[in-house]
């Protein structure tokens, strides 16, 4: 990187933690905060510029300034004496010190392979001349994900029988929905509902490169193709929905643009940008939909308003808390998520947060983000060295799956992993341990179960050549 680049980086950075600083010593001046907010997200985007949008940085920082800054800046204008007279002085300076540290880390990773520029990754899906060195036999690859599906079927059917009822579909849905997760055991099922996402997922990837590579040759093709392709679509995302949940129909059109960026044609930023915009529209009108007469739900502005506020809420209320009356977790909560998968009923992170900080709503818990998780465990030197941590670990695995590697499962396995690093940014590091785990685990399922229907199929191949 330039050296006078990095210096102007530098000195933004600075001059925001210095604006932050005065707004401290004179707690009259709210709009030095938007000021220090929009000053530190410029340094990052001096720090740490890629063209490509599905590189870490750009939709981990656009979902941190969405959803902690923008709440954060709104907030101030909005209410400056509530603001001031709590601890969201406090919140503000730890998330921006996460978020610097984050764009710290992006930036050492880069460093280390500064050989390889990420223009060099959109200028190939441009020039469409990366070719994959990896062969995929699409019969297997189809065997294993119808497989995959009907278990995620039979996994719906028995949640909702267990339920008693679709909570969606439920005139009380928030608590329908919570009342089905309270199930003892229902949990597996749904976990085994899941797979129908990871199996979409790699079905999206297969589609563009079978699509990339030929396969598609004729009109008929390429007819029954999108047909199965929709159709996956439409039954991972309804089946998901039906529990409740507003993120898997996101999530399923994140794997479409992304797989289709990485192999057929780059996704440009802009539209990155409308999709995100549509994407907190759908969130919004669903919480509406989901929670109707509420307070909180009353008009689409009451609803986005609460959205905004609801996380960096929960941090200063954990902050509150800790360690004025319980201690510092000492990493003790990166393991209760783990723990709930147990037989039994255990306490989950979310909810152990909703406990301490005295919250009674209906729901399941309150999400600190990841500078009140790493607060509640190690103090502010936690936040700092966590953060970096976080994302220094996402850099590398664009770095070694997408610039180095960049098969079809290479392609898998970051654009899941981006899954889980874009939410830590407010559910915290502790939740997303154990679903990454968990999702780890259900990738490696479709993997093997496809290295043996390939193998089984080769077999029988061979068997029927000979004969």
């Amino acid at each position: 990187m330039n050296t006078s680049i990095l210096v102007r980086a530098i000195t933004l950075m600075f001059l925001s933690l210095a604006l932050m600083i005065v707004y401290f010593m004179n707690g009259n001046s709210p709009t030095t905060v938007p000021v220090s907010l929009s000053l530190l997200v410029l340094s990052s985007l001096v720090l740490n510029y890629n063209r490509d949008p599905f590189s870490p940085e750009i939709p981990i920082s656009a979902y941190y300034v969405v959803m902690i800054f923008f709440g954060l800046g709104v907030l101030a204008c909005r209410d400056p004496q509530f603001f001031h007279e709590n601890k969201y002085g406090e919140v503000m300076f730890l998330s921006m010190l996460a978020y610097g540290a984050l764009h710290v880390g992006i930036f050492v990773s880069k460093l280390l392979r500064k050989k390889v520029s990420s223009r060099n990754i959109c200028q190939c899906n441009e020039v469409n001349n990366c070719r994959y060195q990896y062969e995929l036999d699409f019969q297997a690859m189809f065997i294993t994900l119808l497989f995959f599906f009907a278990l995620s079927a039979i996994g719906g059917i028995v949640f909702v029988e267990r339920a008693g009822a679709i909570p969606i579909l439920s005139k009380t849905k928030n608590f329908a929905r919570v009342e089905a997760f309270s199930i003892p055991s229902n949990g597996y099922f749904f976990h085994i509902m899941q797979f129908a996402l990871w199996a979409f997922l790699v079905h999206s990837v297969v589609f563009f490169y079978y699509k990339r590579e030929g396969g598609v040759s004729s009109a008929r093709h390429t007819f029954v193709s999108l047909c199965l392709l929709f159709g996956s679509f439409v039954f991972t995302a309804s089946l998901l929905t039906l529990t409740g949940s507003r993120r898997f129909v996101l999530l399923c059109i994140f794997f479409l643009i992304a797989a289709r960026h990485y192999v057929v044609k780059p996704f440009r930023i802009k539209w990155l940008v409308v999709t995100g915009s549509l994407g907190i529209a759908y969130i919004t009108f669903f919480e509406i939909f989901r929670n109707p007469g509420k307070e909180t739900t009353e008009s689409f502005f009451v609803a986005f308003y609460f959205r905004l506020v609801t996380y960096i809420g929960n941090f200063e209320k954990l902050l509150s808390v800790i360690p004025s009356q319980y201690p510092f977790m000492h990493g003790k909560t990166f393991y209760m998520d783990i723990l709930t998968m147990l037989p039994g009923k255990q306490m989950d992170y979310q909810s152990w947060v909703k406990m301490v900080t005295g919250q009674h709503f209906e729901g399941f818990g309150a999400p600190p983000t990841l500078a009140g998780d790493l607060y509640a465990n190690f103090g502010t030197w936690g936040v700092v060295i966590g953060s970096f941590l976080v994302g220094f670990l996402a850099r590398e695995a664009y770095n070694h799956l997408i610039i180095r590697r960049k098969t079809p499962w290479s392609i898998v396995l970051y654009v899941a992993l981006l899954t889980r690093f874009i939410p830590i940014v407010t559910s915290g590091l502790s939740t997303q341990i154990n679903l990454c785990t968990v999702m780890l685990f259900k990738l490696i399922c479709i993997a093997v179960s496809y290295a043996l229907a390939r193998y089984l199929l080769r077999n029988l191949r061979r068997s029927s050549y000979v004969t």
